[in-house]
């Protein structure tokens, strides 16, 4: 009898890596190579519109710009255009990214002791869907969340002095696109 569990467990253990060496076809949501949207950005005290242009390297990797505008209510403005990498882990719609480029701000003279404006490098790190809408690789959906960093100089107006250092670090923003792959 013990002889016939294990003949049974070694069975199944040989069928069970033998399927698992057979190549199964992989099912991506990757099925055209540019990928352009526009986004909307919203959290809190700040509204924003950005525009993305995306290119797959391969089902798990791609390169991609992007510029956006954000207004904040009643503080002032950013912008910022930059570069973005993007990882599928799973070759599907999850995504894990990060965004390296320039940007700016600036501040209302009426607001406060941060008043000034600032400009310096971004770093963005960011995790999103990316969701198609009916048939694969036409119109798409990608909600996600950033969390923007910048570096570089900031100069207070009513201190009038200029320094280096993290100049802002606000909260994650929530972005909502909507595009189209061709």
């Amino acid at each position: 009898m013990d002889r016939l569990i294990g003949f049974f467990i070694l069975f199944f253990l040989i069928i069970t890596f033998a399927h698992g060496q057979v190549e199964q076809p992989v099912k991506t949501a990757v099925v055209k190579n540019n990928w352009i949207s526009g986004e909307l950005i919203n959290f809190y005290i700040l509204f924003g519109a950005g525009a993305r242009y995306e290119r797959m390297l391969s089902p798990m990797f791609s390169l991609g710009s992007n510029f956006y505008l954000h207004y904040l209510f009643t503080i002032g403005f950013e912008s910022g255009i930059d570069a973005s990498f993007r990882y599928y882990p799973w070759k599907k719609y999850f995504f894990i990214g990060t965004a390296l480029g320039f940007g700016t701000w600036t501040v209302k003279p009426d607001y406060g002791t941060e008043r000034g404006y600032g400009l310096g490098m971004k770093v963005t790190p960011e995790i999103g869907w990316k969701i198609d809408v009916g048939k694969a690789g036409g119109f798409f959906l990608s909600p996600g969340i950033k969390w923007p960093f910048t570096f570089g100089n900031r100069i207070d107006v009513s201190y009038e002095k200029t320094n280096f250092r993290l100049i802002k670090f606000f909260y994650p923003l929530i972005n909502f696109g909507i595009g189209y792959a061709f």
